[in-house]
Parts: C-alpha cells; sequence; structure tokens
C-alpha cells in the first residue's frame, strides 16, 4: 500500500455487536488508522481524541485481538474511539501490515481521506509533534494551531 493507492474497504463487528465499515467512518470524517498500538499510544490518540475530531479525523485503532478482548483494553485504556478488533490479522493483511516472519500485526499508521485514498503513511507509533500533526500534514489540512492569515485591505 502506497500514498494515493484507495484504502481498502474493510469491515469488523465491534465489541457491541454492530457490524461497521470503514466507508462508513469516512462519510463523516477523514480516518488516522493505527496498528497495532500499544497501550501508550492508545492513550495518546485518546487525548488527542477532541482536537482529531475538531480537525475533521476519526483515529481508528486495529488490534490484534476478539472483540470482547478489544472491549476490554478499551476499558483499560480508557479509550473512546473506534478499535477494530483484528484477531485473524484480515485488516492488516489488506493493508500489508504483517510482519511475514512472525505473522503479527506490525505498527504502522494510515491517513485516509474521505474519498477513501491513502494521503500520508509511516511506521513510527510515537509522532514526536503528536497525532494531530502527522494527520493535518498527511491530510493537508490545517493544524490544529495553526494561524489563519487575516485579509486586510
Amino acid at each position: 500500500m502506497r500514498v494515493g493507492d484507495a484504502a481498502p474497504d474493510f469491515n469488523w463487528v465491534g465489541a457491541d455487536g454492530q457490524a461497521r465499515r470503514l466507508r462508513d467512518v469516512l462519510e463523516h470524517a477523514h480516518a488516522l488508522v493505527v496498528f497495532a498500538p500499544s497501550d501508550e499510544v492508545l492513550r495518546d490518540l485518546e487525548r488527542e481524541r477532541e482536537t482529531l475530531g475538531l480537525m475533521g479525523v476519526v483515529p481508528v485503532a486495529v488490534i490484534e485481538a476478539r472483540p470482547r478482548s478489544a472491549a476490554v483494553r478499551a476499558r483499560r485504556t480508557d479509550t473512546h474511539f473506534l478499535l477494530v478488533p483484528d484477531p485473524v490479522r484480515v485488516v492488516g493483511t489488506q493493508f500489508d501490515m504483517i510482519d511475514f516472519n512472525t505473522n503479527r500485526l506490525v505498527p504502522g499508521w494510515f491517513a485516509i481521506d474521505r474519498r477513501g485514498n491513502v494521503r500520508g503513511m509511516g511506521m513510527a507509533l510515537e509522532p514526536p509533534q503528536g497525532w494531530a500533526r502527522i494527520a493535518a500534514s498527511a491530510l493537508a489540512i490545517p493544524a490544529p494551531d495553526a494561524t489563519v492569515p487575516v485579509k486586510t485591505r
């Protein structure tokens, strides 16, 4: 998968038993899809969730767990955004995020615009400038602290 490619439209069943699709998320916002996040990365995304939302970006974390385990992890990390359980790594395979030696998800992220195109990607899950800045840069949208030029006469 490369920048400019169409993102796979994956689906999943959440801990609440409801089926969801990436395209449903993209009808309302851009998506920042994060693979194999640690608990600390989940907490970091949660801390920036409101800022991302104000930018029109929804965080989505893909974790190698069954739906019930994903729900437990969401409660443990106080995560209130979409956690995608991927116990057999179907979503990871679609995004080429599988380590072929271990057959496990590898950490990484994709910024996907509302049209479903990958606009940015990376393998680092601890961006020094934060998730909102990563999303803003990849999606070419204003960062949360960007100054807006004022029109003068």
